[in-house]
């Protein structure tokens, strides 16, 4: 097994190998500017966690943020209340020559404080995979849910973006991928 590295996240204590990591945000982005799914989209927001393709293809979403066009396109990656990641032209054209066909891009719209925004996409993944060795991680016995996780190795195959069928909540990325990442310099992304 590779190297191991222990990471809390408030009450939830994230073992990572060096094989898969997870998509997060980077610190400089201010919580309170991400993005809020409108309630006017078609489908709820939790429909993008559960791995199926959208049926309808000539439609766009629509999110709202408190921040600026000028603040929301400095990064590539904007956070969300979807679960599922928001990202540029730019990001989406690099997941697209480097994974397999694990997600599907949805265009949106992103209603700012100051305008609109419409060069970005929500990744709507739909390879779920078994990630989770349930053997060494550990549960919160009255929630059930995860208080440290370890993932298998043997998922970590190929470059991907996936979501555990164990919890389908985290945004997994393969080591492979995270590889190809560190060549690029893209803002507000972390994995």
């Amino acid at each position: 097994m590779g190297k191991e590295h222990l990471i809390k996240i408030k009450d939830l204590a994230v073992l990572f190998t060096k094989y898969m990591y997870t998509w997060n945000h980077s610190e400089a982005f201010a919580q309170s500017k991400a993005c809020f799914y409108e309630k006017s989209n078609p489908m709820d927001r939790f429909y993008f966690q559960i791995g199926k393709l959208v049926e309808k293809d000539d439609f766009i979403l629509n999110f709202s943020s408190k921040a600026s066009i000028k603040y929301l396109g400095k990064f590539d990656y904007i956070p969300s209340n979807t679960a599922s990641p928001i990202v540029s032209s730019l990001l989406m054209e690099f997941l697209r020559e480097n994974t397999n066909e694990s997600f599907q891009e949805i265009p949106i719209k992103i209603i700012a404080n100051d305008g609109s925004l419409s060069d970005y996409f929500l990744i709507n993944i739909i390879k779920i995979i078994d990630a989770i060795d349930d053997s060494k991680s550990i549960k919160f016995q009255s929630s059930g849910t995860y208080q440290k996780i370890f993932y298998k190795s043997e998922a970590d195959v190929g470059s991907f973006l996936a979501r555990s069928k164990n919890s389908l909540s985290a945004v997994l990325v393969s080591s492979k991928l995270k590889e190809k990442k560190k060549k690029k310099k893209f803002k507000g992304l972390n994995f």
